[in-house]
């Protein structure tokens, strides 16, 4: 899997912005112009906030998923590739702190965000060995 430069940028610079003012004090158009990427591009791709959120997931995803884990036991691959997921986030930690704090607020994406997490789980769990179905 690969991660398209555009939206790592953008969800690099959405992180730096919520570190620096909170993730309700800006918008995607400040992200892009802050990455110094187009707006234009930026509001096709993600009509709001939610989706940079969604964003990080897949990159944290495609971090996890990249390389085969098929060395050691299923929990040992398990392990492997959660913490893989998690190093993307503690990359970006100030800002998924600020995320984080925002939540409770923003219900919507609250479930976006489940709902997503839990699909992620699922391919973690099966990338480990482990039946995820049903």
């Amino acid at each position: 899997m690969t991660t398209d430069p555009f939206e790592t940028a953008l969800v690099t610079s959405a992180l730096s912005l919520a570190a620096e003012k909170g993730w309700g004090q800006f918008g995607v158009q400040d992200a892009a112009r802050a990455a110094d990427l187009s707006e234009t591009e930026a509001r096709r791709r993600f009509s709001c906030k939610t989706g940079i959120t969604l964003a990080l997931g897949r990159m944290a995803d495609d971090a996890a998923l990249a390389d085969e884990a098929g060395y050691g036991s299923t929990r040992e691959r398990l392990f492997d590739l959660l913490m893989r997921r998690l190093d993307v986030f503690q990359a970006h930690r100030p800002g998924v702190r600020a995320l984080l704090k925002a939540m409770p607020f923003d219900p919507p994406m609250v479930l976006a965000l489940g709902a997503a997490t839990l699909q992620s789980m699922r391919q973690i769990a099966q990338a480990a060995g482990i039946n995820a179905s049903g």
